[in-house]
């Protein structure tokens, strides 16, 4: 399945420009930090903002995972290695 962001020329035709990396740092689980990012991330969509998430996790925490209600989700592709089918992110080529 296609995906419109599979494309770098998607990026190129958007005329966005250059993006920003705001890097959330914390030396121990449960800070907040993945909180604080979909924070982030609801405020910036609802200012106009186009929002995707490419990869999060949750650690099962319904907290967090209310937070990505309304936001725009890559979907994991399951991948079987060795006997475990877990979700990887895997970016389409």
């Amino acid at each position: 399945m296609s995906h419109q962001y599979d494309s770098p020329a998607y990026y190129a035709r958007s005329g966005a420009g250059r993006g920003r990396l705001k890097v959330l740092l914390g030396a121990a689980p449960g800070v907040g930090k993945t909180y604080r990012m979909l924070d982030e991330a609801r405020r910036r969509q609802d200012r106009g903002s186009d929002v995707v998430v490419a990869y999060v996790e949750c650690h099962s925490r319904r907290h967090t995972e209310d937070r990505l209600d309304g936001l725009e989700v890559i979907p994991r592709l399951h991948r079987d290695y060795r006997g475990s089918g877990s979700p990887r992110w895997t970016p389409r080529r």
